[in-house]
This record gives C-alpha cells, structure tokens and sequence, in this order.
C-alpha cells in the first residue's frame, strides 16, 4: 500500500522504485490499487497488459505498423472492443522529442481511469520499437 497523503484525492501513479514491472495506480482516498501494467512492448514485442483492479478485466496493447512513424497501438478490452487509439508524432520542440496523439474509438466521458490507462499504456508505445544496444566482443 502506499503511503496515505492527507490531501490525496483521486488516483495517482506510483511506480515501485527500482523496479520495472509493475507499475501500479492507486486510489488517493482509499489507498487500494486500481490498475496495474505488466511487462512491456519492447524489440518489437508485445508484452505488456493493463490489469484493471478489482476484477474489471485486463486490457491489451496490441501495436500495427513497421516502423515508429506510421504505428498505431489500440487499447482494446476483454471482450475485443477498441477503447481508443495512439500513435507518436513529431513534437514542436525538436526532432529528440515525441508526442503520444490519443484517439478515443468511442464518445464518453473521460474519466480517471481512462487517463491513468492513457498514461501507463503510452509507455508501451515508445518503447515498442527499442532495440537492445550492441556490445561489442569484451
């Protein structure tokens, strides 16, 4: 659990420290977890999923698209349906910079959990297209 903050109120992301997997959101008023990612798309891998706390159901990150500048990754829930869309984009602020562009498949409200899901999955995203470094003979 974590460490209860009186003025809390809402959710709040609070990644373990030193610890890649996983990343946990809470409630601010209860202090109880409600979603958790597990692993992450890497090497052209898809292998991260969102859990959604208590027994909500797991949401997928499956990515379409070869190469970062024309992939979209879809959120999509248990029973298959799309919850809404990413893709990266070219910042203003120069070329070393990326933009998560969020398009939601369905009209809603946005609600807290849906921007916590925004922001945990659009790490998977990014990373989908990282490759391991190279070493060279020691």
């Amino acid at each position: 659990m974590p460490p209860r903050d009186q003025d809390a109120s809402g959710q709040y992301l609070r990644p373990i420290p030193f610890v890649k997997e996983p990343l946990i959101a809470y409630d601010g008023s209860t202090g109880l977890p409600v979603l958790c990612m597990y692993g992450r798309h890497y090497d052209l891998t898809e292998r991260a999923t969102i859990e959604l706390i208590p027994d909500r159901g797991s949401l997928s990150l499956p990515v379409q698209g070869s190469m970062a500048d024309d992939a979209i990754m879809s959120v999509v829930d248990d029973r298959g349906v799309a919850l809404l869309k990413m893709r990266l984009r070219q910042s203003n602020w120069g070329r070393w910079f990326q933009e998560v562009e969020v398009l939601l498949e369905s009209p809603g409200p946005i609600t807290t959990d849906l921007i916590l899901v925004i922001a945990i999955a659009s790490i998977n995203i990014k990373t989908y297209f990282r490759r391991p470094v190279p070493t060279g003979p020691g």
